[in-house]
Order: structure tokens, then sequence, then C-alpha cells
């Protein structure tokens, strides 16, 4: 009932897609609901679907209901009271929509609360005294509303946030001493406010006064600096890129540690790059941030998670395999299904310890950096299907290491080359993009290791020669190849076009 109520509330006759809804099957079967095993509604996610009308108060009638997302939508009216009956809810993500009124004071009752996300609204009135009440709270998104008063001192008692927006509104007065040792002795990493009406010796985007840091504090900072200006160029220093953001929350690192090793590669110049890759790929709207920006080494920016519907649990985070370095480099980033966004880190290329690159099922944009695999001469897997890359796929990913490559389901065009340097390939994966060109059949002939090409839903033109058939199995290796059906191949049985639903779970190598 709560869900088809919550269709009808959302004008979902509208909706961009509404697969399943209000159809026979059970509702946790319906586009962007997500049900826990007891089969009970634990999310709803579904953000930017032209959401429309208002949000209905019996939305908390799910008492599992632990996720709502609906960010980029154009709900409007106020945030019903009935919010705190969702006492079970984690994320709460309606940014980019046209929300009116004040927040609720019941919905600083939901002390699970650790993201409230309600940026670029039309939200009104002035934050409570009980904001101090959430106590797990990690990200605070304000910005870009009308929100008016002081910031309340009780922020200073959210001893877990990480992320504080609160720029953009007409907030005005002092962030005071204790709100500032968030950003000190905590983890508060980034927090902006507008300068020009909040005093604030702390935020991000204010100009520090550099009276406040003893002479070695100032050396630490340019030493930080220098280094990431080396990296990132004049990034590291723009307002407001993920460089600078990042090059910020290092000093502050820095100070607390006092660690001035910026010319090992498995030193500061790591711990750079694996902020610098959090703040690219919107690490304050990741599902699991498993540690990131913690004291704790970057080594230990993991953790184990299980995914919904699921019983066992999965590694996430940045992995230092004890075999190399004696485990003080990164050599694995494992970060599929993490609700990713934004550009692909350049920075990235810096850590050349690594041998997988594992972020699939995201929404990262722009191309792959051409270098990527001359940087990374260690690197075996690289695994980013399921994204919104562009450009071409980088030649240089192509090396004798090389055992996976998937990037299907993207918008990478351009031609497949350099594979004559990857004799050792097992899996490539490139369908569901806008490839063209030759398909370059003898290179796939050399690779006598290859058991999955899929080169299908791509603008290939070209063959599959015999020597690539006799790859096939049992004679070879290749047990799944498939090609586009204006493909020529010496018979039918030599690979297959295109199955319907055919995505396959990737394996090791």
């Amino acid at each position: 009932y709560v869900a088809a109520l919550f269709f009808f509330a959302t004008v979902g006759a509208d909706w961009t897609e509404s697969d399943g809804w209000l159809g026979p099957a059970h509702e946790c079967d319906w586009f962007k609901l997500v049900c826990n095993n007891d089969r009970d509604i634990v999310r709803i996610g579904i953000d930017e679907n032209e959401l429309a009308g208002t949000l209905p108060p019996e939305m908390c009638a799910l008492p599992q209901l632990d996720q709502i997302d609906l960010d980029g939508n154009n709900i409007v009216g106020t945030i019903p009271d009935t919010i705190g009956d969702c006492q079970s809810l984690k994320i709460f993500d309606l940014d980019k929509n046209r929300l009116t009124g004040s927040l609720p004071d019941s919905l600083y009752t939901i002390r699970s609360l650790f993201s409230i996300d309600v940026d670029n609204n039309l939200l009104t009135g002035m934050l409570q005294p009980e904001f101090g009440n959430l106590s797990n709270l990690q990200y605070l998104s304000l910005f870009s509303n009308e929100f008016t008063g002081s910031i309340p001192e009780s922020l200073a008692n959210l001893t877990k946030l990480e992320i504080v927006y609160l720029d953009g509104n007409e907030f005005t007065g002092v962030i005071t001493s204790d709100i500032c040792k968030l950003t000190t002795n905590l983890w508060l990493n980034d927090f902006t406010v507008d300068c020009n009406k909040v005093a604030c010796n702390c935020c991000t985007n204010c100009d520090v006064n550099d009276d406040l840091f003893s002479d070695n504090d100032r050396r630490l900072r340019k030493l930080v600096e220098d280094m990431a200006v080396t990296i990132s160029g004049s990034a590291a220093t723009t307002e407001g890129t993920p460089q600078q953001k990042a090059t910020y929350w290092l000093q502050k690192d820095v100070l607390r540690g006092q660690n001035e090793d910026v010319t090992s590669l498995c030193g500061l110049r790591q711990r750079y790059v694996a902020t610098v890759l959090y703040y690219a790929l919107d690490g304050g709207n990741w599902l699991h941030t498993v540690n990131f920006l913690s004291e704790a080494n970057e080594c230990e920016w993991q953790g184990e998670v299980t995914p919904p519907g699921e019983t066992t649990s999965e590694l996430i985070g940045l992995v230092c395999d004890e075999q190399i370095a004696e485990g003080t480099c990164i050599t694995r980033i494992v970060l599929g299904d993490n609700n990713l966004s934004g550009d692909f880190p350049e920075e990235i290329t810096q850590l050349t310890n690594v041998v997988l690159i594992d972020m699939d099922n995201n929404a990262i944009t722009s191309s792959i950096p051409p270098t990527i695999g001359n940087r990374l001469r260690n690197l075996q897997m690289f695994d980013m299907d399921n994204n919104q890359l562009t450009g071409s796929l980088p030649a240089s990913l192509f090396r004798e290491r090389t055992t996976i490559i998937d990037v299907d389901t993207n918008l990478i065009g351009g031609s497949l080359v350099g594979l004559s340097n990857a004799p050792n390939l097992v899996y490539l994966s490139v369908y569901d993009n806008l490839m063209t060109g030759s398909l370059p059949s003898d290179a796939f002939a050399a690779m006598t290791k290859l058991e999955t090409l899929y080169l299908d839903s791509n603008q290939f033109t070209g063959s599959i020669g015999q020597s690539v058939c006799d790859l096939l199995a049992p004679a070879g290796s290749l047990e799944r190849l498939i090609v586009d059906c204006n493909i020529s191949r010496p018979s039918r049985d030599c690979g297959s076009c295109p199955a319907p639903s055919r995505k396959r779970n990737l394996g090791g190598p």
C-alpha cells in the first residue's frame, strides 16, 4: 500500500522509468526498491527519474526503511513531520528538488542518521539546537537553500562529522571554537560556510589566519602543498577542486601526525592520492566510506560490507598486500557498487604498485588517462564496467601482465588498439559501448589464454578469422565469444551473436 501511495503522490505516470511498479510482481521487484531478506522495503532510491508531486506522510510506515534517496527530481512541498517515524533511517538524500518549509523537529530524533543531504532546494527556517542529538551524523549538506539564523553550537557534539556544507544560505554569526575542534581533533575535513556572513577560522573555503600556526606548522603545510602541486599542478591550490580539498585535509592530517615523508611513493604521496580519490568521486555520498579520511593509515581505509540481499560480506576499500613492500603500498582499489560519481582522477596513476582497479557499477565519468598502463606497470585487472566513461580505451592498458579488462556498458569510443602487447589476457569485455574500427582478429588469435571475449553492441567492422575460432573450447581455452551479427565468422559454431541478459560476475584470472 505505501509503495503504491508513493507512486501516485510523486506522479509515477510521468517517471522516466517505472519498471514493475503497480504490476503483479512483489513490490521488492519494482524499479529501485530494495528489500531485506524478510521482504521488507529498506531503500527507496529513485534519483534523477522525473519524480514530481509531494512526499506522502505515510512513507515512514515502512519500519525497516533505512535509505531515502530521491535526489535530482522535481519534488515539491515540505518534508513531512512524520519523518521522525523512520527511526531506522540512515541516509536521507533529497538534494536538487524544490522542497520548501523547514527541517521538521522530528528529524532530530532519528539517532541512526549518518547522512543528511538536502542541498539545492528552497528550504527555510533556522537550525535547532537539537541537531546535536544526531550523534551518528557523518555527512551534512544544506548548501544552496534559504536557511537563516546562527549555526547552533550543539554541532560540536557531532564527533563523527566528516563533511558539512552550509554555504549558499543566509546564516550569520560565528563558528565557535568548540565546533572548530572537530576539524583539528576529529574527522571533520570539509566544512564550508558563506565566509562573508559567518566568521570561521576553520572552514575549508575561508581564509585561515596564518598567525594561528607555529613556524613548524607553517613549514609542514607548505611541504604538503608543494608535494600536491608536483602531482596535480595548479589544481592542488585551485579553490573547490578535489585536489585542493585533499591538500587542505592532508595539511591538517600532517599537523596531527607530524609526518614529513613527501618523497617515498607509499608515504604522503600515496595518502594524498587516496584522499583525491575520495573527493573526486564524491566520497560524501558513497554507500560505504569504510574508514576513508580517518587518522588510520590509508592501507586500513577498508572494511567488510554485506550487499543487500546477500548473506556473506565482501571487502571494500583500499588494500595493501603484505607481499609487496611489506604491506605499505596500495595494491588494490576495490570500490565497486558504492555510488561513486565524478571524473576518473588521473592521480590514480601515481599508485605504481596497484595490480587491481575495481570500481564497476558506479557513475564515474570522463576518460581513462591515456598513459595509465605506462604508469601502472603492475596493473593486471581493470574492472570499470557499468559506468559513464567516455573517450577511447587506452592502448597502454594492454601489457604483458594484463589478465582482465572489463569496461562494458560505458560510452567508450575509438578502436581496439594495443592488444598484441597483452598475450596473457584472460577476460576482455567491451560490449555496449560506442567502439568502431576493424576487429584485430590476428591479435585475438595470439591470446592463447583467452577465456572470455565480449565485443558486441558496438560499431565494429571486419571479421573473426578461423585462427580465433580455433581458440574455442574444447580445443582451446576460449569459452565465450560474442560479436555483433554484422561481423563475419567462418561458421555459426564460431561464437555467437548477442543474446539477451548475459551479464557475468567477474571472476579472478
